[in-house]
């Protein structure tokens, strides 16, 4: 068993801890921050998951050398499918999966408040000791709704007036 297995029957130890890291402002650095911690967690012996929620621009995958997942967050969003351990894809290393986003032709790129509900609860219940999810760039509700309910949250800005200006109003 890869560690990964999502076994209904397995006892679930305790919630995976969330992880959101944002910051407002696009190209500030948020997917090269998330690719890196997780990478480095992994290595560290930590069973990490990485989810890509921006089904606007997403490009975790590329930063982890995957290439573009076939099933992706938009399965879920989209309710094509209910189990998020079936949307993990391996990388090219042992401790670290990922949730990948595609845009999956949805009419509505952002998933409705319930559906955002569902989808932290599930992301609780994989068998992962940290869930890092990579949010989009703004801040709207529902990039928001993620940086909120999660355990902690980074917020990645750079030394320049809009980065900093879109770092005060995402907080």
């Amino acid at each position: 068993s890869n560690g990964h297995a999502t076994d209904p029957n397995r006892p679930v130890n305790r919630a995976a801890r969330l992880l959101a890291v944002g910051g407002g402002k696009g190209g500030v650095g948020k997917t090269f921050v998330t690719a890196n911690l997780a990478t480095a967690l992994a290595r560290l012996g930590k069973r990490v998951v990485v989810v890509d929620v921006d089904l606007d621009g997403a490009n975790l995958h590329t930063c982890l050398g995957v290439p573009s997942p076939r099933r992706s967050l938009a399965d879920f969003v989209s309710e094509r499918e209910e189990d998020l351990g079936k949307l993990l894809v391996d990388t090219p290393l042992p401790n670290l999966k990922l949730i990948g986003a595609t845009h999956g032709n949805l009419a509505d790129a952002q998933p409705s408040h319930l559906r955002r509900v569902r989808l932290v609860r599930g992301l609780r219940q994989l068998d992962a000791d940290l869930v890092l999810l990579d949010l989009g760039a703004g801040a709207h509700a529902s990039v928001l709704d993620y940086f909120l309910v999660s355990d902690d949250g980074i917020l990645v800005l750079q030394p320049e007036p809009t980065s900093v200006e879109n770092a005060y109003s995402f907080l």
